[in-house]
């Protein structure tokens, strides 16, 4: 203000005054969000909610620059207490450590250089079933297993259900997966209680929350429960959705 009220004109006071000119300034290109890199979801809530992401962290971004680290709390994280965090906390670090030996065994006898995913996952239904079809229990060997014979399926399904984890996975002879389409195990063999008792003897090995979810009789669909599973469903896609900046 003093060299414009002494007659100079703007930039030349800019200049005086000891800032750059808009002219002398370097540009910073700050990465950002591109809505072109928003997969392309069925569930409008989701989407709409990654969009509004984008927005507030293209806004940050902008103004404070990448932060070193973004932490999106996850649903499971939000209902938990210290003592199932801890607990939590250790499943994860056993989950890794299994991970890690599938990788490794799959490099060594199945031949593949860099085990995906969807490779260790795989591998370990195949390891958690004892090498058997739940549903049919037709035997899975070695060689059949990255064939196109058995496949991973949801035993809830899951455009009923958006359970994507682990614990809602199993093996399937594909074309019995092909059968069982958008019903539940129970929704499927319920009417047969023999052959549903023998699917429940083949897992009864399984961890309790995957067994629970073969002997589901009816998929609660209460609001509650929708929004929670929304609310996950946002959380996993928006923290897949970040790791591009």
């Amino acid at each position: 203000m003093p060299h414009l009220e002494e007659g100079f004109v703007y930039m030349d006071a800019v200049s005086r005054a000891g800032y750059k000119r808009r002219d002398e300034r370097e540009v910073e290109h700050t990465p950002r969000l591109d809505a072109r890199d928003i997969p392309a979801l069925t569930n409008p809530l989701v989407r709409s909610a990654i969009h509004q992401v984008r927005s507030v962290v293209n806004s940050i971004t902008g103004e404070y620059g990448v932060p070193s680290l973004i932490r999106v709390e996850m649903v499971r994280d939000l209902k938990m207490g210290p003592k199932a965090r801890k607990e939590y906390s250790m499943k994860q670090r056993d989950n890794e450590r299994r991970n890690n030996d599938a990788r490794e065994r799959l490099k060594a006898e199945f031949g593949i250089d860099s085990p995906s995913r969807d490779d260790i996952i795989k591998y370990n239904l195949w390891e958690e079933c004892k090498h058997e079809c739940p549903y049919t229990g037709r035997p899975i060997p070695q060689g059949a297993l990255f064939g196109g014979d058995f496949e991973v399926e949801h035993i809830i399904p899951f455009s009923r259900s958006l359970d994507n984890s682990y614990m809602n996975k199993t093996l399937c002879y594909t074309g019995e997966n092909r059968l069982k389409l958008n019903k539940t195990p129970w929704e499927f063999y319920g009417h047969d209680p023999r052959r549903y008792g023998e699917i429940l003897k083949r897992i009864k090995h399984l961890p309790t929350p995957k067994r629970k979810r073969f002997e589901v009789r009816e998929v609660d669909d209460d609001f509650i429960n929708r929004k929670l599973t929304d609310t996950a469903y946002i959380a996993r896609e928006v923290r897949s959705y970040l790791e591009r900046l």
